[in-house]
């Protein structure tokens, strides 16, 4: 029996329309409220619109103004193919520190540039696994390509080279990554006949010495920027990243160079005439960043008896220069007095005479520059918040 309105429509077809009605109310307000949810949710997935440039002296930030860096390092990746694996936990940890108390906007990462050229099985996807918790973390990430705790290569090689083309073409399209293209170039002047020309010249365009043949900074750049890769790229000085002295004259071309120093105290490079003929007035005309840099009580040359005193006086200096600080690291003794909390700084205890023994101090005694570093990051001018 077909029961009808008085307009013709059978209550079926009523009861149809109006469920037709109501579905297509619902899909307009899902699409509506995913599209405001799109708008009002910051996305911390890589994206081709956050990139960095430099202008003159200075990097500039996806907003358009002035960016300071800051980082603190982690070297877990860049240990033996024994020792890598058994980091990856700790160096979270230590990630998940530096976003939340230490106010810094980067995480510079060192690896192990041959183990990514060997296919190390698991390798590159922790250095992925790392990156990708870092940015999810808001925190930019310098990989720093470390040879220094498995062998003993003093300059870039060709295989430094290959290493940065392949992660220049994993990370070309993620402007929050940055390439420090080699830790603290440490050739020295009896390695090149005795002039600094050509210690500057073996460290721009390569060449053979008598410990081997070395590829130049700027084949590495060429090689990075044929990828299609425009991201900030770092190149250390010279004496192990102290000296920038005669960059000027080999400036790399390619677009978004930084020039790095480690101000490591050690003599000779460790006042204020040597900062100036150094690298401070490098900092007048190009990007200079201190992305290395820890004082604490320990055998290392870099332990300065005065270095209460000192360490201020360069944090100001840096600050007064515009350049951004890189700390080395947390690890008990160096940054911080545990072991496992990675938020408790080192400093200097008044009262208590700060010496440079001969075993390196852990615990909560030690001494050093952590919370002088930290009070410095804390002053937005010297480390840019994203």
């Amino acid at each position: 029996m077909s029961i009808r309105r008085n307009d013709g429509f059978s209550l079926v077809e009523a009861i149809v329309v109006v469920v037709i009605i109501i579905g297509i109310a619902t899909v307009g307000w899902y699409v509506y409220n995913r599209h405001k949810s799109n708008n009002n949710t910051t996305d911390s997935s890589p994206s081709s619109s956050i990139s960095y440039k430099v202008a003159g002296n200075r990097i500039i930030g996806p907003n358009g103004q002035t960016y300071m860096p800051s980082a603190i390092t982690l070297f877990g990746l860049a240990g033996a193919e024994s020792d890598w694996s058994s980091t990856i936990q700790s160096d979270i940890n230590k990630i998940n520190a530096i976003a939340s108390f230490w106010h810094v906007n980067s995480v510079r990462m060192q690896v192990q540039a041959n183990l990514v050229n060997n296919n190390t099985p698991g390798y590159l996807a922790a250095i992925e696994k790392e990156v990708s918790y870092a940015e999810s973390k808001k925190l930019n990430v310098i990989l720093c390509a470390q040879y220094e705790y498995t062998k003993n290569q003093q300059f870039p090689t060709i295989g430094t080279d290959q290493f940065w083309q392949k992660m220049a073409s994993i990370y070309k399209n993620d402007g929050r990554v940055w390439f420090d293209l080699f830790n603290e170039p440490s050739l020295g002047l009896k390695d090149v006949g005795g002039s600094e020309a050509n210690l500057w010249h073996l460290w721009k365009y390569g060449g053979t010495v008598t410990k081997g043949t070395f590829v130049g900074m700027q084949t590495i750049v060429n090689d990075v920027r044929a990828t299609g890769a425009n991201n900030l790229i770092l190149a250390e000085g010279i004496y192990g990243a102290k000296s920038l002295d005669m960059v000027s004259n080999y400036q790399l071309t390619g677009g978004n160079i930084v020039y790095v120093i480690h101000s490591y105290l050690k003599p000779g490079f460790d006042s204020p005439s040597n900062w100036d003929t150094d690298w401070g007035n490098v900092s007048n005309s190009l990007p200079v960043f201190d992305d290395e840099f820890s004082e604490h009580e320990g055998p290392q040359s870099s332990c300065r008896p005065n270095a209460p005193t000192l360490v201020p006086t360069l944090l100001s200096y840096l600050s007064s220069h515009h350049i951004g600080l890189g700390g080395w690291t947390l690890s008990n003794g160096s940054m911080i007095r545990s072991k496992t909390n990675y938020t408790i700084p080192t400093q200097f205890n008044q009262g208590v005479t700060y010496t440079c023994p001969r075993h390196y101090v852990t615990g909560p005694t030690a001494q050093g520059a952590g919370q002088d570093m930290l009070n410095f990051w804390k002053n937005p001018d010297n480390s840019t918040q994203i």
